[in-house]
């Protein structure tokens, strides 16, 4: 796809609704369609949609309702989901793992969640795009973005979306199929990538995670061991 103009990419944000309305990409010319990407990455519009995540032969999935926005709104989507699973499932893996160590010649079959989206996705403008609009930012500058979930529903696995389609968002399905991880050792690298201190990493998750009973200098002290950890196993391996 060639770079669009500001000229273009203003005038299709002016056809970009200010409040939540039905993304409808069949009324779109191809370019369109591209264009909607483009400015989603770029910050410029919001998305919301509801998905069901499930677990291979576990009797509970979740559905969510997700909201996204950025270059790495639908990867911080596809983490929260993890968080929010990993402890309903955390038992399943362990069984999975241990039965593969009773047998090691057994082919080793990772257990990967699936992902189903509720169609129609809504979409409107954002505030990055509306100050696009009036000439107060350059519509081309990606951003990081945000994606988070709200009204998390316990379902069980009979549960069936009213219509399914994952084409056109590749990047959160390579997200939520990935094997779930322990939302610790995910915290922890991100904020690595990030070069958080320790106290810095405590700090964070105790801001996502306000449930939790641990103190900062006990988050500090985990955030350590942890780095002391892999450490070992890096010298080991």
């Amino acid at each position: 796809m060639t770079i669009p103009n500001r000229d273009e990419l203003v005038d299709f944000l002016g056809k970009v609704p200010e409040r939540w309305e039905v993304l409808n990409r069949d009324n779109m010319t191809v370019r369109e369609s591209k264009l909607t990407l483009l400015v989603f990455y770029a910050g410029l519009t919001e998305y919301r949609f509801e998905f069901f995540y499930r677990l291979q032969d576990h009797p509970h999935g979740f559905a969510f309702e997700g909201q996204a926005s950025g270059r790495k709104g639908f990867a911080k989507i596809g983490f929260a989901a993890f968080s929010e699973a990993y402890p309903f499932w955390v038992e399943a893996y362990e069984l999975h793992e241990s039965r593969w160590f009773e047998n090691a010649s057994l082919p080793k079959l990772e257990l990967v969640p699936r992902f189903e989206i509720v169609y129609p996705v809504k979409w409107r403008i954002s505030e990055l795009g509306a100050n696009a609009l009036k000439g107060t930012k350059d519509p081309l500058d990606e951003i990081e973005g945000y994606g988070v979930i709200s009204n998390r529903k316990l379902v069980d696995r009979y549960s069936k979306p009213n219509s399914v389609r994952v084409e056109n968002f590749d990047e959160l399905a390579d997200v939520l199929h990935q094997p779930v991880a322990d939302p610790w050792e995910l915290h922890c690298n991100r904020c690595k990538d990030k070069h958080y201190t320790h106290k810095e990493i405590a700090e964070e998750w105790k801001v996502r995670h306000p449930e939790s009973k641990e103190t900062v200098a006990q988050l500090k002290k985990r955030s350590e061991n942890y780095a002391a950890e892999q450490n070992r196993r890096a010298k080991h391996s």
